[in-house]
């Protein structure tokens, strides 16, 4: 059964890294940005916190920057990636976020040469966590020797799995323990994916959380329940009619 756990707060990045980079970004004003605008048609903009930085002097200066609120998602735009940032992702509708990913990725694929996008993805998805079995020092053994973020102390194990195919992800996952809960976890999670061809964003990060279901099982650690967003995004599923 193994050691269980209960998320209290989390967070999630996914960034598509364009090789070649992308011609245009969705300046204010400009049709690209019109289009944006219409895939987020229902989300509530904050235009005060959308931030367009022109490309003075050079071209990997400029960006695009712009907040969905509700979502709690940051969105970004630049020549080489597309990111997107949720920093509450425990209250976060797991679907919602994902027909994001996947209508921003098909926005950004219209301006590459062949209307595909493929390429690597990289997943970031942390997280403060209490362990409900057991103690984090007898699980994390002795003291590493820095901390990676601010509220962890110390103690970490590293756990890394290789990808067997373009397919699967090259992932890892850092273990220490968090200074915000009593017994707690801070457990971070970073996955290096290929994008191939037609096939969509959201079933590459399914792909990339549950790697790292397999990485916690082999620490002997399970989320307590299926109501952890990881374990819910896993379960999304994406047609072209439900891109926004």
């Amino acid at each position: 059964m193994g050691d269980r756990y209960r998320v209290s707060r989390a967070g999630l990045r996914v960034e598509l890294l364009f090789p070649f980079g992308i011609p245009r970004i969705p300046q204010p004003g400009s049709r690209a940005y019109q289009h944006l605008t219409r895939v987020l048609l229902g989300y509530w903009i904050d235009s005060d916190q959308v931030l367009y930085r022109p490309p003075r002097p050079r071209l990997s200066d400029a960006y695009l920057e712009l907040m969905l609120p509700d979502e709690g998602a940051q969105i970004q735009f630049s020549h080489d990636r597309l990111s997107v940032a949720v920093n509450q992702a425990i209250r976060a509708n797991p679907e919602r976020i994902g027909t994001i990913l996947e209508s921003l990725c098909d926005l950004a694929s219209r301006q590459l040469p062949n209307q595909e996008f493929g390429g690597p993805v990289l997943v970031r998805y942390w997280a403060h966590a209490t362990l409900l079995t057991g103690k984090a020092s007898d699980l994390l053994g002795s003291p590493g020797s820095t901390a990676w973020a601010p509220g962890v102390q110390v103690q970490t194990v590293t756990l890394r799995l290789l990808g067997n195919s373009a397919a699967s992800p090259d992932s890892s996952i850092d273990v220490g323990t968090s200074g915000e809960i009593p017994n707690g976890l801070f457990l971070d999670y970073n996955a290096v994916i290929d994008k191939e061809g037609s096939r969509s964003l959201v079933s590459v990060v399914s792909e990339a959380f549950r790697a790292r279901r397999d990485l916690l099982e082999k620490l002997n650690l399970c989320s307590d329940g299926d109501e952890e967003f990881a374990s819910c995004f896993t379960q999304v599923s994406m047609s072209d009619g439900q891109k926004l």
